[in-house]
C-alpha cells in the first residue's frame, strides 16, 4: 500500500504508532519512503509466492483453512526434483485459468522454484517476474501428481509445451497459497532467489 504523509512525519515513527494502534494479530514489519510516482502494484517487477502442504493423515485444528491437507504419502524427493522444470522463461498458458487462456501474454520468467520438506509440512516457493491467475496453484497441483506417482518431470515438460490449459486439469486449493514478497528492484529479486537456492 502507498500513502502520502504530512510533511515532518518520520517513517519509523509512523510504523511505531501504527503497531500500537493495530490489533495484536496485525503487524507492520516495514515502511519505506518512495518516489512520488511509486505505485505498490504497477511499480513491482516480480513476486514470490509460497504454497504450504500438510502431508499427514490428521490435520491439527489450527492448520485448517491454512494449508492443503494431502493425506496420502507423497514422494517429496520426486517433487523437489520436478520443480526445476518450471525455472526459466516459459509460456505458461497450460497453467492459466480457462478465462485468460486466450490472453496474448502468457510468457513468464521464473527465477527460482524450490520445494522443501519439514515433515509433515511441505513448502513450495516460486519467484517470477509475474504470474497468471491461479498459475501457482495449477503448478502445485501437477507437482503433487508427481509426488503421487501419476506424473513424471517429462510429463510436466509436455504440459508446458502444450500451451493449453486442458493439458493440465486440476487446481490446488486456495487455502495453502501465500504472497510472501513483492520485488521493486532487480537486485532484491536476484538476492532473494539466491537465498532460496542456498536454503532450498
Amino acid at each position: 500500500a502507498t500513502v502520502e504523509l504530512p510533511a515532518g512525519l518520520q517513517v519509523d515513527e509512523v510504523k511505531k504508532q501504527l503497531n500500537e494502534l493495530l490489533a495484536e494479530t496485525v503487524l507492520v514489519k516495514d515502511l519505506r519512503s518512495a518516489p512520488s510516482d511509486f505505485h505498490a502494484c504497477y511499480s513491482a517487477i516480480g513476486k514470490r509466492y509460497r504454497y504450504v502442504i500438510w502431508n499427514n493423515k490428521k490435520l491439527p485444528a489450527e492448520r485448517d483453512g491454512r494449508v492443503w491437507h494431502v493425506k496420502s504419502r507423497l514422494d517429496v524427493e520426486a517433487m523437489i526434483n520436478a520443480c526445476s522444470v518450471f525455472e526459466g522463461e516459459h509460456d505458461f498458458a497450460s497453467f492459466a485459468t480457462r478465462q485468460n487462456f486466450k490472453q496474448k501474454m502468457t510468457t513468464r520468467v521464473v527465477s527460482r522454484a524450490v520445494m522443501r520438506r519439514h515433515p509433515p509440512l511441505i513448502t513450495f516457493d516460486i519467484c517470477a517476474n509475474g504470474f497468471l491467475y491461479k498459475m501457482v496453484r495449477n503448478i502445485v497441483r501437477v507437482i503433487v501428481k508427481v509426488g503421487e506417482g501419476r506424473y513424471t518431470p517429462d510429463d510436466l515438460r509436455r504440459i508446458l509445451e502444450a500451451k493449453d490449459r486442458r493439458a493440465s486439469p486440476g487446481t490446488a486449493p486456495a487455502s495453502g497459497l501465500y504472497l510472501e514478497k513483492v520485488y521493486y528492484s532487480p537486485n532484491e529479486m536476484i538476492q532473494d532467489a539466491q537465498e532460496l537456492s542456498v536454503n532450498g
